[in-house]
């Protein structure tokens, strides 16, 4: 397992998780895992559009894409071509690479048992 990707995704976790209470419904988790998914592939691989990407963002970012890639394989799933954008050339791994980096984050605020499928994930249910 890659503790770097692990640590990071986990630090943010912890600021949503304790930014957000029992009225915080689905919709706007899901806002926030797109948002701080943004931000830890800028850390991770590079902050830039994806669909913008030249030959040259695609070989400089290919290990750290592929790390990323492996790391969900191993803790999450891979994204398939039903989640990525139409239209990429160059953004094909950095796109598998985001989308299958959102799931790892979907997975580890499962594995904390937050459900984020409800419609309060965070609602305390007795």
């Amino acid at each position: 397992m890659d503790d770097k990707i692990k640590d990071i995704i986990e630090a943010y976790l912890d600021n949503i998780i304790n930014d957000f209470d029992d009225d915080t419904d689905r919709d706007e988790l899901i806002d926030r895992l797109d948002e701080e998914t943004d931000n830890a592939f800028g850390r991770l691989v590079k902050q830039r559009r994806i669909d913008e990407y030249t030959v040259s963002d695609m070989t400089e970012t290919a290990e750290d894409c592929s790390r990323v890639i492996k790391f969900a394989e191993e803790n999450a799933w891979v994204e398939d071509d039903h989640g990525l954008w139409e239209g990429l050339t160059y953004g094909v791994l950095a796109s598998i690479a985001y989308f299958s980096l959102r799931n790892c984050f979907y997975q580890l605020l499962s594995n904390r048992g937050i459900n984020s499928n409800d419609d309060f994930p965070f609602a305390v249910t007795v």
